[in-house]
């Protein structure tokens, strides 16, 4: 939400096109509830959002979340002619990143940690080609996201819930 709120706000000065898309990995049982709570909040806002993506009902285990959110997304931003995908990834996420890879017994050369641009980290395919992601918040902690969350949440709240 942090970065869907700072998106928005850089978007309408410099009159950009923002699309959204939430994909419900269906892991915990409010998870839908709560893709409906982060719809509202951003349809408010006055973004658009991907409304086309679903997540496939099989066995979920968090690598193959993690490929399929990619494909899915690829899709999207793909049929929407989308270059550059924003993702919310901080500091503890790259360090989670690097953790992984030394457990799975990676060589030093397999130690690499997340980019702040790059192309698709997964899956290479054709809808996926041409399309950069951006990680705008990997230097920040999970605290420091935390705290813009909460301003974002008292500016929300008194532009639209105190009308």
């Amino acid at each position: 939400m942090t970065l869907c709120y700072l998106l928005n706000k850089f978007s309408k000065k410099f009159n950009h096109k923002l699309t959204a898309f939430i994909i419900d990995h269906k892991f915990r049982p409010e998870s839908t509830e709560e893709s409906y709570k982060v719809a509202n909040i951003l349809s408010k806002l006055g973004n658009n959002l991907s409304d086309s993506l679903t997540f496939p009902l099989i066995s979920q285990q968090e690598t193959f979340a993690r490929i399929e959110r990619y494909k899915l997304l690829a899709r999207g931003c793909h049929e929407r002619k989308i270059s550059s995908l924003f993702l919310g990834h901080h500091l503890s996420d790259q360090l989670e990143t690097v953790i992984m890879r030394l457990a799975r017994g990676s060589g030093i050369n397999g130690l690499t940690s997340m980019e702040y641009i790059s192309q698709f980290p997964i899956i290479r395919n054709i809808e996926s080609l041409g399309i950069n992601i951006i990680r705008p918040f990997l230097r920040l902690t999970k605290v420091k996201v935390f705290f813009y969350m909460i301003n974002f949440i008292l500016i929300y709240h008194y532009y639209y819930c105190l009308e």
